[in-house]
């Protein structure tokens, strides 16, 4: 019979509804070239080195840096003055924790 000959061949994929439509027969995709991700610069002024990862970011000014310019006082850092201001009180909360107590009475 005509309805089984098997020489007919349809190239057309099945319906949404079929499981085997997500067949990678069935469609394609299409990749957009990856870009590589752009380095990030020193932002000290006339300084084109790329920033050190972790260690070159500022905290104080948000800004980042290279391995010459990452210390505060190097890039000249808006927020040194706040930074010295939290050291100093930093460090006499710990020296008034680890201030020695006299014991009377023993």
């Amino acid at each position: 019979t005509a309805s089984h000959d098997k020489s007919v061949i349809t190239s057309r994929p099945p319906s949404p509804l079929h499981p085997f439509c997500l067949h990678p027969r069935f469609f394609t995709i299409r990749l957009s070239p990856i870009m590589p991700a752009k380095k990030l610069r020193c932002t000290a002024k006339d300084c084109r080195e790329p920033a050190q990862r972790i260690v070159g970011d500022c905290t104080f000014c948000n800004g980042h840096f290279c391995g010459k310019h990452r210390l505060l006082e190097d890039h000249k850092c808006s927020g040194l003055e706040d930074c010295k201001k939290q050291s100093h009180a930093r460090n006499a909360a710990q020296l008034e924790a680890e201030r020695t107590q006299v014991i009377r009475g023993v």
